[in-house]
């Protein structure tokens, strides 16, 4: 039924090419309200001969093998009598961004003829390959459950978008090109995954990651800009900041390297430059839309109130400042990784635009003018006010209020814990957001609170406690299980660093922070030519659901006395052991 869509301009085709071969294509679009579509094209093939099929126009049959329609309903039918026992009907299909008979292509490629038991059995086979490249034991088959439902999900995006022979439409012209030897990937909720999502597959699966930034580099070629939020090689715009920087930078930091770094620091700083982006409207010749960027050029690093207030287009003074400065201190790092000097410096100085907004008084990061008057009213927990929408976030904020915006710089925690007048003072009011129910997990800005208690020495105790209420309150293996949208693969990237006991709450950096491991023991397989190693271990002993504090950490039999671990030393492979138990280790 290809009327079963949520799009107003649409295109539909179907075509009965035999009585058990029907072909057709749709145009599928307006993710989150925006304009622009794409066409998805198909091939079905019913193994089990229907007794009749035919096309239905607004439900209503119609003597006619073959429809095309904008605005008329459609729906294909194959009509069967019931199967006797031990009868099955079985159907399969395949689909293409590019042409019908892609589709068909794609469908002969990976299944032809072949039995549904043996596609069910290669399906299973490659699932399985994937899955094992992480192995856990533990007694409680539903931290498995919860791990490994996890670890699917990781996978549904980005996804690829190319056909068998390579064919793809280019990012927003549509013109079909030609991808070889890799993969051209599509679905990029960069907003989300930077995260976590990406610095997964650095670890987990990098020859996967090393052509998802390829794919980005060629929507930079094939557009201008590398993406934001990319859906079916059409530009959304959707959330702030400027997350592919971030993205890109975290890839390079942490070991993979086959792609053109001259190249994606050209793109990187035009991204972040350029002061002008056209979306879907400028496409239609309506109107352009003015980046805040040259607003926070201009201010060395920030944008003030006024931007907002006199029209601009900016979701959140606060929010699109802390997402421009971890992005340009990511941009900083990967210049300098590159000998770029100057580069460094001049991204490194914006990076620290977020101080404009840290109210000393009230300890909160909040609206401000650019002559340095606070704007009012404030409310710390307000949720909406920024947008038209409800929920769209408190005024200054993006989906969130003042707390899931207060530590959000985590490039600079450092300089986070000095504005708040020392480390016991950042301690305490971070202690507040999750005493006093202010932290979110079901949305990213604050999901990486939990773990800059390990910032403060004496503290680290803290986000061992936090993280595994988390763990055991927000996941579970019934419905809804996940906390709120699980973001492509966001949400369930969390848990599964959590829950192995490690996490990078600094995308970009190449270390993560250490926390209190769920499972006896886990086995990262390890990727070559990306990492030296074949397998990092991680032991957890005297693991009981009590038992939540580290005790003590060793490495390849050394004691280990810090609570954050460098991406290399992972990937170098070798065995972690943490000791746990009852009592806080202060």
């Amino acid at each position: 039924d290809l009327s079963r869509i949520n799009t107003q301009d649409t295109l539909f085709y179907l075509h009965w090419l035999s009585e058990t071969e029907l072909e057709g294509m749709r145009t599928d679009g307006q993710f989150c309200g925006k304009p622009g579509t794409h066409i998805l094209y198909f091939y079905v093939r019913f193994y089990t001969p229907p007794a009749e099929t035919g096309i239905l126009v607004n439900n209503v049959k119609e003597n006619v093998r073959e429809k095309r329609s904008r605005h008329e309903k459609l729906t294909a039918f194959a009509l069967y009598q019931m199967p006797g026992s031990g009868q099955a009907i079985t159907m399969a299909a395949g689909i293409s961004y590019v042409s019908c008979r892609n589709a068909r292509m794609n469908f002969m490629r990976e299944i032809g003829g072949k039995p549904f038991e043996v596609v069910q059995h290669e399906c299973r086979e490659a699932w399985n390959q994937m899955l094992s490249r992480i192995e856990v034991e533990d007694p409680v088959d539903s931290n498995k459950v919860k791990f490994y439902t996890a670890l699917y999900h990781t996978m549904s995006h980005p996804n690829i978008l190319n056909d068998v022979n390579g064919e793809y439409p280019a990012m927003e012209t549509g013109r079909i090109m030609k991808v070889k030897g890799r993969n051209r990937f599509t679905v990029y909720s960069l907003w989300d995954t930077y995260r976590t999502l990406h610095p997964f597959f650095t670890l987990v699966y990098p020859e996967v990651q090393s052509q998802m930034v390829k794919s980005m580099l060629d929507m930079y070629h094939e557009y201008g800009w590398l993406p934001h939020w990319e859906l079916i090689s059409r530009e959304k715009g959707v959330m702030n900041g400027d997350p592919a920087l971030i993205v890109i930078n975290d890839t390079w930091q942490k070991g993979i390297r086959d792609f053109d770094a001259e190249d994606a620091l050209c793109a990187m700083i035009h991204n972040a430059r350029e002061t002008y982006r056209c979306d879907e409207a400028d496409r239609k010749g309506v109107e352009y839309i003015r980046k805040a960027k040259d607003v926070y050029w201009q201010y060395g690093g920030y944008i003030p109130q006024d931007y907002k207030d006199h029209g601009g287009d900016v979701w959140g003074v606060v929010a699109t400042t802390e997402e421009y400065n971890l992005a340009d201190w990511n941009l900083a790092q990967f210049a300098r990784s590159l000998g770029k000097e100057e580069v460094y410096h001049t991204y490194m100085n914006l990076s620290k635009g977020y101080a404009f907004f840290f109210d000393s008084s009230g300890k909160f990061m909040r609206r401000r003018y650019a002559n340095g008057r606070w704007a009012e009213p404030f409310d710390s927990f307000a949720r909406s006010g920024e947008m038209s929408w409800p929920y769209s976030g408190g005024p200054g904020y993006t989906e969130g209020h003042a707390w899931h915006y207060l530590f959000f710089v985590p490039h600079d925690i450092p300089g986070l814990i000095r504005l708040m007048g020392g480390e016991q003072a950042f301690v305490q009011r971070l202690q507040m957001c999750f005493d006093s129910g202010y932290y979110m997990p079901d949305n990213e800005p604050d999901i990486a609170y939990p773990f800059l208690f390990n910032y403060v020495k004496g503290e680290e105790w803290r986000t061992q406690q936090q993280v595994r209420k988390l763990i055991n309150k927000e996941f579970y293996t019934g419905p809804g299980g996940i906390p709120g949208n699980d973001d492509t693969g966001t949400m369930s990237a969390w848990l599964l660093f959590a829950m192995m006991g490690f996490y990078p709450d600094c995308p970009g950096s190449a270390f993560y922070q250490l926390c209190s491991p769920v499972f006896n023991k886990v086995t990262i397989h390890l990727t070559s030519p990306y990492h030296k190693g074949k397998t990092f271990v991680i032991r957890t002993r005297n693991n009981h659901q009590e038992n939540v504090y580290i005790q003590s950490v060793s490495l390849n039999g050394k004691p280990w006395n810090a609570f954050q671990i460098p991406h290399e030393v992972l990937t170098e492979g070798g065995e972690m052991v943490i000791t746990l138990g009852k009592e806080r280790v202060q």
